[in-house]
């Protein structure tokens, strides 16, 4: 039977497509070298949408720890980085050189796989794309922000509770199963944590004078400021995790968010950096700004790759994995101080993580 259609009557540009309509419906139909070599150029040519495809609960848990280490480094590197530029540091101009290089890594990296980058008013659910792209920048900002009248050991003990609001968000928006062993293995995480930063004012090597290790009561207001800034802190962490599973739901992948999420940020840093009227161009701090991207890309992309076999509730004893390895690597390329509580914090973190992986929740 012939395989064409009836022309009907149509105009000059209508019928030119309408007969490559019909000729690809015979290439489609029949089978030769050179058809199937015309099929293949038209395929391979096509750009592909990102794989959603889910990993097992296990392997997912064992990269989420793996990012969660990765954030670990890059702190560090965050901390190497201020401590080796002193005056020239500046955490604008670190983010607009650390975002530039991840956006080009990734734009590279979209390229390479043939991969579509998901035009932006495709994305339906726009409110937790601004929450997945802008988190982190936003985080970044409130957490200085709580530096300004409290203790960095303070100000981290805000940032380690956002385990506390994954849980919450996750149980109330994505309906994910709640069980009391999740709030067992925050508290005992917690309790490590405050462990390990209970020997902040010790520490010969801070940078804090000690008007800044004591809260005075006489800033009471500022205190309170900068508490509500390490509170923000703490959920926009945590909403910036379960953003991630919403948008695999659109099939949103990682290369796209990771790519989003560096362009957004840097041109965050561009409006910032314009404002303070600063920008630092010292070509090692470039460099190092730039380390750091690959550091924080990986940590990034793993985090997002793990989210997609897992419930966010199961993860959050592994948030605390990121402290234990920034302690040890300061103390290790620092010369910071080592304490019996810093190990016996870390232990306790540890611990309770290998007895999670061992007795996982049901």
């Amino acid at each position: 039977m012939d395989n064409k259609i009836k022309k009907p009557l149509l105009s000059t540009a209508d019928s030119k497509d309408f007969d490559q309509f019909n000729n690809l419906k015979n290439i489609s139909s029949y089978s030769t070298p050179k058809i199937d070599s015309y099929k293949n150029t038209i395929t391979n040519s096509t750009p592909k949408m990102e794989s959603a495809s889910n990993y097992t609960e296990s392997f997912s848990l064992f990269l989420f720890a793996c990012s969660i280490a990765c954030y670990g480094i890059s702190n560090f590197q965050l901390k190497l980085i201020q401590i080796s530029y002193g005056s020239e540091y500046d955490v604008f101009s670190f983010g607009l050189w650390r975002n530039l290089s991840l956006t080009l890594i990734i734009y590279g990296i979209i390229k390479y796989k043939n991969l579509e980058i998901i035009p932006l008013e495709r994305i339906q659910n726009k409110f937790w794309f601004g929450v997945r792209t802008l988190g982190q920048y936003a985080s970044l900002c409130f957490f200085m922000l709580s530096l300004e009248n409290l203790r960095v050991g303070t100000a981290n003990c805000f940032v380690s509770m956002n385990p506390a609001a994954v849980v919450i968000i996750s149980t109330l928006l994505l309906k994910e199963k709640f069980h009391i062993r999740y709030i067992i293995g925050i508290c005992v995480c917690f309790c490590g944590v405050l462990l390990i930063i209970s020997n902040e004012s010790k520490n010969p090597n801070a940078k804090n004078s000690q008007s800044e290790i004591v809260e005075l009561p006489s800033n009471t207001m500022g205190i309170i400021f900068s508490s509500f800034w390490g509170i923000m802190n703490l959920i926009t962490i945590g909403s910036v995790s379960v953003a991630s599973k919403f948008l695999y739901k659109e099939n949103f992948g990682h290369e796209n968010q990771c790519y989003y999420i560096g362009l957004s940020n840097f041109l965050a840093s561009i409006v910032f950096c314009f404002l303070q009227g600063k920008l630092c161009i010292n070509s090692g701090f470039i460099i190092s700004s730039m380390l750091n991207s690959m550091v924080f890309l990986l940590a990034t992309y793993l985090n997002i790759l793990a989210v997609k076999g897992v419930d966010l509730n199961k993860t959050t004893p592994l948030n605390y994995i990121s402290i234990v390895v920034c302690t040890f690597l300061a103390v290790i390329f620092l010369s910071e101080p080592l304490f019996f509580t810093d190990f016996l914090g870390s232990l306790v973190i540890l611990g309770y993580n290998v007895y999670n992986s061992m007795n996982p929740v049901k």
